[in-house]
């Protein structure tokens, strides 16, 4: 009985971190020939289905080489267009609500506007992010 030897698609199927690869390399009689490989998705580690593959890609999985890319590509995904225009909205808005906040914290405690560039305007822009867009003197003016 022949054991027949198992195609790319099967090795892609049973390790998900692996893709399928078709190259052309010179043959026997120098002819071209389509081999198949089996790349890393992660690492860009071909393997050859010739010599073990079974052994090689276990391996390379094990390593610290590969868990290593593996960890860092799937924690640097990139956003998508409608959550980042989201997330640029949100943080306008939040801007927003801090300077009219800020406006009604002032008319409230009579405090005149011309203060926010004190000493209180640079505290405020100091921990607060949003404080950036507070309006100065010079807007008042």
């Amino acid at each position: 009985m022949v054991k027949t030897k198992r195609q790319a698609k099967s090795w892609t199927e049973e390790y998900k971190d692996f893709d399928e690869k078709k190259k052309k390399v010179k043959g026997e009689n120098e002819k071209e020939v389509e081999k198949h490989f089996v790349v890393c998705r992660y690492c860009d580690y071909e393997v050859d289905l010739d010599v073990k593959p079974f052994d090689r890609i276990n391996q390379h999985i094990k390593g610290k080489k590969h868990q290593n890319n593996k960890e860092r590509k799937e924690n640097e995904k990139q956003m998508t267009l409608p959550k980042l225009i989201q997330q640029s909205q949100l943080k306008q808005k939040k801007t927003e609500d801090f300077a009219h906040d800020l406006v009604r914290a002032y008319a409230f405690s009579a405090t005149p506007l011309l203060r926010a560039d004190g000493f209180l305007g640079k505290v405020n822009k100091k921990y607060f992010s949003e404080a950036k867009a507070t309006p100065t003197r010079r807007t008042w003016e």
